[in-house]
């Protein structure tokens, strides 16, 4: 159990160790970024927002049925797919709101564009449930040419886990619980962070 995510970052930062060869510390907005903060300031790395987004199920905007990274690599949930829950209609239209909004972040918290080429990142978020938006984020900043990618993370579900495993470089989880509801059970204070929270965090890091 982490106290906030402030404390989830004082255990994750614990947990990669400060010997690391990394270049930067990149986190997932909104949740992730309180997060990759502390980790960014005990390495003392710069802090940069990995920009995804969720696609969300017209029925339930809480489901993800895919999620959509800064360059624009889509990943669907292959079980909603398997399961044909969703036309492609529908999809294209979520999609398209989900980029929307990507679009609105990108040009908020900045674009990570050409400095994580060649370069060696930490990725960050407060925890994994699917795990689709973290791996859309990941997707991207590999197509974006970084050199090497590890994942750092409170929390996981086992599934989440095993597949940012087999797509990253390294992947450093310090919990995967089998039973796994949602990553705020895992926290006892668990509140929105809002855009001025995640720009505050940029702005005041010392490493860029």
């Amino acid at each position: 159990m982490f106290e906030d995510r402030v404390d989830a970052g004082r255990q994750l930062l614990q947990k990669i160790g400060r010997e690391g060869d990394y270049d930067l510390v990149l986190g997932v907005p909104r949740g992730g970024i309180p997060v990759a903060s502390v980790v960014a300031r005990g390495l003392e790395l710069p802090l940069y927002a990995a920009v995804s987004n969720k696609i969300r199920a017209p029925w339930n905007p809480e489901l993800a049925v895919g999620a959509v990274g800064e360059d624009g690599s889509i990943l669907h949930d292959q079980e909603i797919d398997a399961r044909g829950l969703l036309t492609h209609e529908e999809f294209e239209t979520a999609k398209r709101e989900a980029m929307g909004e990507l679009k609105r972040r990108v040009d908020l918290y900045g674009s990570i564009g050409d400095d994580v080429r060649d370069r060696r990142g930490i990725l960050v978020d407060d925890g994994a449930a699917t795990g689709l938006t973290l791996r859309a984020s990941l997707l991207s900043l590999k197509n974006m040419g970084a050199a090497r990618l590890t994942v750092a993370l409170p929390v996981a579900s086992p599934n989440a886990a095993a597949a940012l495993r087999a797509e990253s470089d390294e992947a450093l989880i310090i919990v995967v619980p089998l039973a796994f509801r949602a990553v705020g059970q895992f926290y006892r204070k668990f509140g929105p962070v809002r855009d001025s929270e995640v720009l505050d965090h940029l702005w005041r890091n010392p490493y860029e």
